[in-house]
């Protein structure tokens, strides 16, 4: 089936090796431009090839817990628009060629528990140019180091961030309230180092859904107005050591 253009297999048991399935799909299928492939219980090292595909736009192989594996250095013009690893075994770096993924909407590499192996090292600053990024979800990984400097010219599309459970630190820069597009944002269980961390700084964006700023210390000043948050469906402030509310 060489012209087949998309393969949809999710929850479909596939437990053999993964030389049974990985090399000969990846080889067979050049014009292959979707792999949907998520809860198949695979396991093994997905190939690195398959990010590679020329065709490639769209990969989901997440809830496969035991299936390893690494991003790959990406070339200039590749065509991936959608990436979601959840749930998976995935580790080592968020590639600085992530910039490449021009037409890149959606990246998901959060995990399942921290007890997984997972991504590391700093979050590259390209991802904060990624025009047409709509959800970034980083979630439970050991990055480390500062939010990237997200900008509403850079990110322009960006309605969901999910930073929450690594070990960033620093500030949360300013120019993350100039995401006027943000409806879900998840900064909490980091190792940030604002101390009395203003509420009212995230009035700015009125359209959250949800916000969770969790294991923060955030100050709320009692003479401030009520929150302007008109959409707001879950608000998350565990153990943030507010002395009143």
């Amino acid at each position: 089936m060489r012209s087949l253009r998309e393969l949809y297999l999710d929850g479909v048991n596939i437990s053999s090796p993964r030389s049974e399935w990985c090399e000969t799909t990846s080889l067979s299928l050049p014009k292959l431009s979707v792999l949907s492939m998520s809860n198949c219980d695979l396991s093994g090292h997905f190939p690195a090839e398959f990010f590679l595909l020329p065709k490639m736009q769209r990969i989901d192989i997440s809830g496969n817990s035991r299936l390893m594996g690494q991003l790959p250095e990406f070339p200039i013009n590749n065509s991936l628009e959608v990436l979601s690893l959840r749930y998976t075994n995935f580790s080592g770096k968020l590639p600085e060629s992530i910039s490449n993924l021009k037409l890149l909407r959606v990246l998901i590499l959060s995990k399942l528990g921290l007890n997984f192996n997972s991504s590391s090292g700093s979050i590259p600053a390209s991802v904060a140019n990624l025009s047409n990024l709509v959800e970034l979800d980083l979630s439970r990984n050991n990055f480390n180091g500062s939010i990237p400097p997200f900008h509403r010219s850079g990110v322009p599309n960006l309605a969901s961030l999910d930073l929450s459970w690594n070990h960033l630190s620093g500030s949360i820069p300013s120019s993350l309230f100039t995401l006027s597009t943000l409806q879900t944002l998840s900064l909490g269980f980091n190792t940030f180092s604002d101390y009395q961390l203003k509420l009212d700084m995230f009035f700015q964006l009125s359209n959250f859904r949800l916000l969770d700023l969790s294991n923060m210390s955030l100050l709320i000043r009692s003479h401030n107005k009520s929150p302007t948050f008109p959409q707001l469906e879950t608000l998350q402030l565990s153990s943030c050591n507010l002395t009143e509310f």
